[in-house]
């Protein structure tokens, strides 16, 4: 009689043991939908971990929150639990609201993969703000955007792109992997990624305004006002530096460009590795 080598073996039963966790596999949903009051010019902070941000400006005194809540695990006891433990809090202070995303507990032992107890989840978020509100909003895996908010903004994510649009205020915009796009913006901005490219629009900018955009592996793209009043300092290693306006002093060449444009005035520091790099005049 032959006997089957046990190296043989163990990847079949690891299959079916992978087949059967498969199919006791439960996914909930659960939707989040509150309002909660927020004076013009006061501050929105929100934190996220796993899934998307979008904030959207309107003409009311008040936050929307509408969130939309997934838990995948191996059970549906386990998926029941974990639900409840992925809370949202909300934190009403002087002049502020906080919103935070608590989470479960993952199990991250190889055993919990083999047998489906892992548990996966993730909130995505839609929020109405007031229009006069600044807004300090991050996630960790998941994509954030802002449109038509006039205050100051900060958004900031690890895995996913961050869009801006239509806002008029000071921005800090970061992300490591992924693309940074503020459009239609009046006010000094800053934006910053790793792996991707930065997409920059200015409508306005503020007398003495500082600019600041880099990246790694990404292009960056900026067009200006054509009267703005900039000191430039822009440099790439694997690509070119372009602009449409007169530099005037500094260094000029194929991969760096510094000096004055109008003049000189506040800072434009423009940095990347791979990528080209070009400064636009309206």
């Amino acid at each position: 009689m032959s006997i089957v080598p046990s190296r043989r073996i163990f990847p079949v039963l690891c299959s079916l043991v992978l087949l059967a966790s498969a199919s006791r596999a439960a996914t909930l949903k659960e939707h989040f939908d509150k309002s909660f009051p927020l004076k013009a010019g006061s501050q929105l902070t929100l934190r996220n971990v796993n899934g998307g941000v979008k904030l959207e400006a309107w003409d009311r005194d008040e936050v929307r929150i509408e969130a939309d809540k997934e838990v995948k695990a191996g059970t549906d006891s386990a998926a029941r639990k974990a639900m409840d433990q992925v809370r949202i809090d909300v934190t009403p202070g002087a002049g502020s609201l906080r919103i935070e995303t608590h989470t479960p507990k993952r199990g991250e032992s190889f055993w919990d993969a083999i047998f489906g107890n892992g548990i996966n989840y993730n909130v995505n978020y839609r929020i109405h703000v007031p229009r006069q509100a600044a807004v300090d909003a991050e996630s960790v895996n998941g994509a954030v955007s802002l449109a038509g908010t006039h205050g100051k903004v900060r958004l900031g994510t690890t895995n996913g792109a961050v869009d801006v649009a239509d806002v008029t205020g000071n921005v800090n915009a970061g992300t490591t992997n992924g693309g940074v796009t503020a459009l239609r913006v009046a006010g000094a901005v800053k934006a910053e990624t790793t792996n991707g490219a930065v997409e920059i629009d200015l409508t306005a900018l503020p007398a003495g305004s500082d600019l600041s955009f880099e990246s790694t592996n990404g292009g960056i793209h900026v067009r200006l006002p054509r009267d703005a009043r900039l000191s430039v300092d822009a440099e790439t290693t694997n690509g070119h530096v372009k602009s449409d306006f007169d530099v005037h002093g500094g260094k000029q060449g194929k991969h760096a460009l510094k000096g004055d444009i109008n003049g000189g005035g506040g800072k434009l520091s423009i940095h990347t590795t791979n990528g080209g790099i070009e400064i636009l005049a309206h």
